[in-house]
């Protein structure tokens, strides 16, 4: 299973997309979406929950106050699926490519010793996190490639 850890702050506006495009991913094994509502001001809670009720893979906790990035992320770290074997951290106002699990998968499976991969990034137009389009292959690439820790 794959646990995917979002944590966000007044993030109403770009959610929507970061979990569509969770939702767009090509992957063979089971997946579940925590998300962690870090006391938010605006309607970010509420967006969740109304996505959660059509996708039961998404699980919504909240901070009663702004506790900070960290502290959501170790709360959903304490969250997970039993059977999670793989956790990927996404932004709130990030997207994801389409097949960016798959290849990272790929990675790890090739390389038995490695405890995390990255990948490049590309810059998104804020309107697309608006809209939840996908990402396109026009928009600036930062980096290329991909890490692989073998050594922690």
């Amino acid at each position: 299973m794959i646990s995917v850890i979002i944590p966000a702050y007044n993030a109403g506006a770009y959610i929507k997309a970061a979990l569509l495009s969770v939702f767009r991913q090509n992957v063979e094994i089971g997946f579940e979406i925590l998300v962690c509502d870090d006391g938010s001001v605006d309607d970010t809670h509420q967006v969740v929950d109304e996505m959660s009720q059509k996708h039961p893979a998404i699980k919504l906790f909240r901070h009663a106050e702004n506790l900070g990035t960290s502290a959501a992320r170790n709360l959903l770290l304490e969250k997970l699926d039993v059977n999670s074997n793989y956790v990927i951290f996404l932004d709130a106002d990030d997207i994801l490519a389409n097949g960016a699990i798959e290849k990272s998968l790929a990675v790890l499976r090739a390389n038995p010793l490695a405890r995390f991969v990255t990948g490049m990034y590309q810059v998104v137009p804020t309107k697309a996190l608006e809209t939840g389009e996908p990402v396109s292959p026009e928009w600036p690439t930062v980096g290329g490639g991909h890490a692989v820790c073998r050594d922690v």
